[in-house]
């Protein structure tokens, strides 16, 4: 009887390291893939489709539910997740909207969720999942203008931060394919921005280098720490403690 209780407990702690490690990229997903580049090349993005994971569409779900009311709206994946938006803006009418894993199109499908808290601006910071998943910078921008056209429709004023370039580490691999990429998506964000009559915040050239985001300000090269926070905090506090613009 006890075997068999233990087993079943492997069985179930295995299945959820597994659901985990593919929802939000752990290991060994990201060396798996690094593994397969190098025997049988880069896989070529020019013709594939938008890569779109159903697994953040789980985690967002949670947030239909609610009714809650907010000036302020954080919106992206789970490096906008992981701030305490609503202590580090004590003052404010805030909220957090990131979900882990999220890539530009999952968040394009649930802005009537982030609209539903009637925001007057609303931060978006998003797509360093979307270059994980090698989703180029074309397909990104076309979700991205969409996303900033139906949050304006919507009422809001729209903040877009710019991607923190990723660092290579134990946690978070990330090589000079992708540090490129980034840096030419931002460049593409901050065109869209000014086209679209929304605000770019350039978050990205405080926080990193050309190695990416600074040591000091993230451990594992992706998600900002308590510094990293601080610093982020100190960026967007004249757009979100200012009068409204």
């Amino acid at each position: 009887m006890f075997r068999t209780i233990g087993l079943a407990a492997l069985v179930l702690a295995a299945f959820g390291w597994g659901f985990s490690a593919g929802a939000y990229d752990l290991f060994p997903y990201p060396q798996a893939r690094a593994v397969k580049a190098a025997v049988f090349g880069a896989a070529d993005t020019a013709n594939t489709e938008y890569q779109l994971s159903d697994v953040p569409a789980i985690s967002a779900e949670r947030y239909s539910a609610l009714d809650t009311k907010a000036e302020i709206v954080m919106a992206g994946d789970s490096i906008t997740a992981s701030g305490r938006w609503s202590e580090l803006f004590p003052d404010a009418s805030i909220i957090n909207r990131g979900v882990p894993g999220d890539r530009v199109g999952g968040l394009l499908a649930r802005t009537d969720d982030i609209l539903k808290a009637q925001p007057s601006k609303v931060f978006v910071m998003i797509g360093i999942n979307d270059v994980a998943a090698r989703n180029t910078n074309p397909q990104i921008v076309k979700r991205y203008e969409a996303l900033v056209d139906r949050l304006s429709e919507g009422g809001a004023k729209v903040f877009v931060q710019s991607v923190i370039t990723c660092r290579d580490t134990e946690y978070s691999p990330c090589d000079q394919t992708m540090r490129a990429q980034i840096a030419e998506l931002n460049v593409s964000l901050l065109e869209m921005v000014g086209r679209k009559g929304a605000t770019f915040v350039d978050l990205d050239g405080t926080f990193s280098d050309q190695n990416g985001v600074l040591k000091r300000y993230s451990i594992d090269g992706i998600h900002p720490g308590s510094a990293g926070f601080e610093e982020w905090r100190r960026l967007v506090a004249p757009h979100i403690d200012g009068e409204p613009e």
